[in-house]
């Protein structure tokens, strides 16, 4: 797109109207922005993605995951295999139903082992609550299994711990456990639910159940997956597939955990089921708010972060009654990574701001003694009123929110372009001849130019999503802005900007070619960093792509300049921004004060090449202020905003 040459009229004509383009389909890499601000822009996962800093946490988290997926599927290779070498297991008896009952008068106990579900091995009765087996070389067993083969239900045990015997007794079963094999955590001060029935083989079998296979291995392994593909997604160029990978990351994870959770409620271990559902709730609402709406993914990460950890310690000290692994448990939760990256991201974003603050200090305090002088003149103070109530006045009839918009569509426009489509195939196109070169149109684009609709009239409910189509408006309303502006800074006594240091006034223009220094339009960078730091990626809110300036000695003088562009009959405002009103607080443009008119310009020319929707923006500023916003003044302003992420 070459924005220096001015398209010819048919050139405007069948791409001011259209959709889609090559800037379209750009993918966004914010160099400048500042990472401590990524989290508090619009698409804060969108630019996460293109930051090193980012990069290298979703990688190192990525290797983290992946290494706890190896330590669990080592537990599943080994089928639940009591690892230790031992050549005795000791089970005993720490509690029964009735726990006034001593253990040592409780009923007899029928202890044996166990090896992939089936017995191995002699079984041994417990003598004073305790049961010993002995054999002459190591065992092989992943399981045990109790029976009780007479006495009263109140004398059934229902706390145990079993353990193996090598140089030491080490615990490798319990009467409550979670988890598998080296990773196994043991409650034995939590009752099993021994049933009532006699001569009742009671099977704890250690090999993995499949919902612990879901709730344990596969996750980490999906979230490994799934960080790993946030981490390289800008160098594949699937930067914006952000959103997508971490909302299907989070909410395939909380469908494990649901999954694994009425598998456990089958199984009829309300604690592990309790415990799926209570870890799948935050996941799931996580997915949900980042699909939904990536802006707030600030307070998404915070209160993922204290739904996570919250019941991690309520499930601690009731669910499970043992605070040994809380700390660990807390550590190595997914709530406190999204905490702790979320509270760091707080603390350096504030410390951007005060970088940002302290780095415009200096002209902040010049504009702020320029506003105070400003104030301290009567005439000055009664021009501000008056421009208060003037602004009020043209913007009774503006909506809240002004975007870019296309025209509204007419029955006429429809029927005309179902008739010229009609000699169109599938896949052909069509070639115009324009001064000897020839012009490709396929059929999207001639469909888009056929589709005119009613001149002057936008259509409140199709912004305008194509950064090509606002390009090509804006690139064609230029020459007719500039043309404009002359004529309101001749009638208000306005200037432009000749130089870095000097203004020119409007008839310079026509005595001096190139005297003048019109503003360009803006650079496609700067859109696309706008649109997405602050807008979501919606080009439609994009008002000042098209935009030019004028200066003014005196606040009267923007006054005048104002009334005259309400005044013009081509003129259509849509929003105006008035820092010069005493009650805004300037702190946000750094104590920069003017006055910014979006306005549409409804002319017969404009009408003719489809850009009299386009919003523009003229911008009417004091000569005081603007020699303080130079060059390097401007430099400044816009490290000021890259820290801040605007």
């Amino acid at each position: 797109l070459n924005l220096e040459k001015k398209p010819c009229v048919c050139e405007v004509l069948g791409m001011s109207i259209q959709d889609g383009g090559l800037l379209s389909g750009w993918t966004f890499h914010d160099s400048l922005l500042s990472s401590s601000s990524v989290l508090f822009t619009s698409r804060p996962v969108t630019v996460a993605a293109t930051k090193p800093a980012f990069q290298m946490c979703s990688l190192l988290i990525a290797v983290v995951y992946l290494y706890w997926g190896y330590l669990a599927s080592i537990q599943v290779a080994s089928h639940g295999v009591y690892r230790q070498e031992s050549s005795s297991i000791r089970f005993s008896i720490l509690g029964l139903r009735n726990p006034e009952i001593p253990v040592s008068a409780g009923n007899p106990v029928l202890f044996g082992l166990l090896l992939n579900g089936c017995k191995i091995g002699q079984d041994n009765s417990t003598l004073n609550g305790t049961a010993i087996l002995s054999f002459v070389k190591p065992v092989v067993a992943n399981g045990y299994y109790l029976r009780i083969p007479e006495g009263s239900i109140f004398g059934d045990p229902v706390l145990w711990r079993v353990e193996s015997f090598a140089e030491s007794w080490t615990t490798i079963g319990a009467s409550v456990w979670r988890g598998q094999g080296d990773q196994a955590i043991f409650y034995p001060h939590l009752a099993y639910p021994t049933p009532e029935q006699r001569n009742l083989q009671i099977k704890v079998d250690s090999r993995p159940s499949w919902q612990w296979f879901l709730s344990d291995v596969v996750i980490c392994f999906t979230t490994s997956l799934g960080w790993l593909f946030f981490s390289i997604s800008r160098h594949i160029k699937r930067q914006s597939a952000g959103v997508l990978i971490i909302s299907a990351l989070f909410g395939s994870n909380s469908l494990l955990q649901a999954a694994a959770a009425v598998g456990f409620g089958m199984a009829e271990n309300w604690r592990e089921c309790l415990h799926g559902w209570i870890n799948s709730a935050p996941d799931a609402l996580l997915a949900v708010s980042i699909w939904w709406n990536e802006r707030h993914a600030v307070l998404s990460l915070l209160a993922y972060g204290v739904l996570k950890l919250v019941p991690l310690v309520i499930q601690t000290n009731i669910l499970f009654m043992d605070r040994s692994g809380m700390l660990v448990n807390i550590l190595s939760n997914g709530g406190f990574l999204a905490l702790v990256i979320t509270g760091a991201n707080i603390v350096f974003h504030r410390r951007a701001l005060s970088r940002a603050h302290t780095l415009v200090l200096v002209d902040k305090a010049k504009y702020d003694a320029i506003w105070a002088n400003i104030l301290a003149d009567s005439e000055e103070q009664a021009s501000i009123q008056s421009l208060d109530k003037l602004t009020k006045y043209l913007g009774r009839c503006i909506t809240k929110q002004s975007r870019q918009l296309k025209r509204i569509r007419s029955l006429k426009a429809e029927q005309h372009r179902s008739l010229s489509l009609s000699g169109f195939s599938s896949s052909s196109s069509l070639k115009l001849q324009s001064a000897g070169d020839g012009v490709v149109i396929v059929k999207e684009a001639w469909e888009s130019l056929l589709d005119c609709g009613i001149p002057a009239i936008p259509d409140q409910s199709h912004p305008v999503r194509s950064l090509d189509q606002l390009y090509l408006q804006a690139i064609a309303l230029n020459g007719i802005l500039i043309a404009k502006v002359q004529t309101w800074a001749a009638a208000s006594s306005g200037c432009f900007s000749a130089s870095a240091d000097r203004v020119a006034a409007p008839e310079e223009e026509m005595q001096v070619g190139g005297k003048v220094r019109w503003a360009k339009v803006k650079a496609v960078q700067r859109s696309i960093e706008k649109s997405t730091r602050s807008y979501g990626k919606d080009v439609s809110r994009l008002l000042d792509i098209c935009r030019q300036s004028i200066y003014f000695e005196t606040i009267s003088g923007i006054l005048a300049c104002l009334a005259v562009i309400g005044r013009d009959p081509d003129v259509m405002i849509a929003r105006i921004k008035n820092r010069f009103d005493a009650t805004v607080n300037s702190a946000a443009s750094a104590g920069y004060r003017n006055l910014a008119v979006n306005l549409r310009l409804v002319s017969a020319e404009t009408q003719a090449i489809g850009i009299e929707t386009h919003l523009c923006e003229v911008q009417l500023i004091l000569l005081k202020m603007a020699v303080i916003k130079n060059d390097e003044g401007h430099k400044k302003y816009i490290t000021f905003r890259n820290l801040r992420g605007e």
